[in-house]
């Protein structure tokens, strides 16, 4: 019995000197890692039309439940001392009109940060361009109210997420700091690289970015690449925020390239429990070095060189805050193609679009946070 209490003695007393140890020794801290649960459930019932469709030359219309980017997350930091931080994040879809979705589809990584240092990052993750669509895309979701599929062409295009990706960002310096991103599709030793990167500023009510990205070989033996400005300005005090961008994306085909310039300026305006919102985008002519009537197809929607290749999209709506993580809305869409462009829906989009269609659309939908 006595030396039973006198073995458990002997090993309390051993914890207490291996902590004190642990925590003398520089460098070594005793930390533990905070994780946190959050999501967005977001869904709309839409009421979309079509002058013309492949499927329906005279239009179609369609009713439905859609969800709109829902998502769940997990996310975390632990402190490790000399103001270095690890950090990881695993984000997937909810989707509720179908009930599908993968844990790990949405922003997925693990990194580490310093102040003095900067932020690195690995998993499959939105490139810097996309990340800076919050400046102008003050609409929640992807659904009807997403220009996405109108500015960057999409998933396929200039929104995307990508695997394989690292990206580092600068420390902070008079409200400026930089990233640099590198991925892959393909982890072939000749596969597809992405590279993308922006130098943005954020003082106060004022932010800015500018940005490149280039992609070699998405489309085997030859390149794409864009480069974008976006601005946002808040006017505080609940008065609402205005937020412009401008990019241009060129792609290589067979005998040149295909370039076109997209223009967007948005506003929201905070009045009667809620927010008006609004957005005009304008994607211009399809011009370039290729001969006229050259073209390339990213997913549903062909880039024609010539003239009437362009179009314009505008979006009106009113949301309400129930709470501070419920809200409630009504959105208005309409876009209008050019005889010689096929532009669609982003996260509603109809399967293909027919060239010079006017597509419109209304959604009512809730968004809850957690």
């Amino acid at each position: 019995m006595k030396n039973g209490m006198k073995n458990e003695m002997n090993t309390m007393q051993l914890n207490k000197i291996a902590a004190v140890f642990l925590l003398a020794v520089p460098g070594c801290v005793l930390a533990e890692s905070s994780v946190v649960v959050y999501g967005r459930i977001h869904a709309g019932f839409d009421r979309i039309e079509t002058s013309s469709s492949a499927t329906a030359p005279n239009g179609e219309s369609i009713s439905r439940v859609s969800d709109n980017s829902s998502k769940i997350g997990f996310r975390g930091r632990e402190d490790l001392g000399n103001g270095n931080t690890a950090f990881f994040q695993i984000e997937g879809n909810a989707k509720l009109d179908d009930g599908t979705g993968v844990i790990n589809s949405k922003d997925t990584f693990v990194g580490l940060e310093n102040p003095a240092y900067g932020r690195i990052a690995l998993g499959r993750f939105a490139t810097p361009i996309r990340q800076i669509n919050g400046y102008t895309n003050r609409f929640v979701g992807e659904g009807i109210q997403d220009d996405a599929n109108i500015s960057q062409l999409g998933g396929e295009g200039f929104n995307r997420r990508s695997s394989n990706a690292v990206s580092y960002r600068t420390p902070v310096l008079q409200g400026f700091s930089a990233t640099i991103y590198r991925a892959s599709e393909n982890e072939a030793s000749n596969g597809d690289r992405i590279y993308s990167g922006i130098v943005q500023y954020v003082n106060g009510p004022i932010k800015g970015a500018v940005g490149y990205e280039k992609h070699k070989d998405l489309r085997p033996g030859f390149s794409e690449k864009m480069f974008r400005a976006v601005g946002n300005y808040n006017f505080g005090g609940g008065g609402g925020d205005v937020g412009v961008a401008w990019n241009r994306m060129v792609y290589d085909v067979a005998g040149g390239d295909l370039q076109r310039d997209y223009f967007t300026i948005t506003g929201a305006y905070k009045a009667g429990g809620g927010s008006f919102i609004g957005r005009f985008g304008v994607a211009g002519d399809v011009s370039g070095s290729a001969p006229n009537g050259s073209s390339v197809t990213i997913k549903a929607t062909t880039l024609v060189r010539g003239d009437d290749s362009g179009a314009k999209q505008a979006t009106l709506g009113y949301e309400y805050y129930l709470s501070k993580r419920s809200t409630v809305y009504a959105y208005y869409t309409q876009t209008n193609n050019d005889r010689n462009a096929n532009y669609t829906f982003g996260g509603n989009a109809f399967a293909a679009t027919k060239k010079g269609a006017k597509l419109s659309g209304v959604m009512l939908g809730v968004i809850h946070l957690f």
